[in-house]
């Protein structure tokens, strides 16, 4: 039902704007010349879209391991806390305690902020990213005079070959384009 709405809604505004029965299609053109483009394809199989993924696992990884690094400081700071339970008096037990948590409070924070940090650079990267892509969107309408590009959904289109402009695009990404630098998290 979904699909059936997304499409009569897109042909009810190409009516709407006379696309479908513009007077190109009276002096004998075919009407609408539209090409679809899988943008997914682009961003996992393109070079650069590979980059960028490469670079995301990487800070991923080391912001796990750090991550991971202070969990387990934590975790020894909290059993040598249960250790000296026994050892020191309530006021010194409450003021290690107090510590204790402060400590963990603000290891949550920085672990939120690095977090932060690499969904910001994740962003940064996609929008350099959709700009290369709209570019060559750009001048690929500019050349085959396409009236309508539409981004390819699993459940919503369903194209033929002939009107997939993808590999195209991702040949034309790749030659424009190998490499998209991710700021590293955290640094201005």
């Amino acid at each position: 039902m979904k699909i059936l709405m997304s499409l009569t809604v897109a042909f009810g505004l190409l009516a709407g704007t006379g696309l479908l029965h513009s007077p190109a299609a009276a002096q004998g053109k075919s009407g609408v010349k539209i090409a679809v483009l899988d943008s997914i394809v682009i961003r996992v199989r393109s070079k650069a879209g590979k980059s960028i993924a490469t670079q995301l696992a990487t800070y991923r990884k080391a912001l796990q391991k750090d991550a991971e690094a202070q969990q387990n400081k934590l975790r020894a700071a909290r059993n040598e806390l249960r250790l000296q339970r026994s050892l020191l008096s309530p006021e010194a037990m409450q003021a290690r305690e107090r510590k204790f948590q402060d400590d963990f409070k603000a290891a949550q924070r920085r672990f939120q902020e690095q977090k932060k940090a690499l969904d910001d650079s994740r962003i940064e990267a996609s929008k350099a990213f959709d700009k290369h892509l709209t570019e060559i969107l750009k001048k690929l309408q500019e050349e085959h005079k396409y009236d309508l590009i539409l981004y390819q959904r699993p459940s919503v289109v369903f194209v033929t070959p002939e009107v997939s402009i993808t590999k195209e695009v991702l040949q034309r990404f790749d030659k424009r384009v190998q490499h998209i630098a991710v700021k590293k998290p955290g640094t201005k």
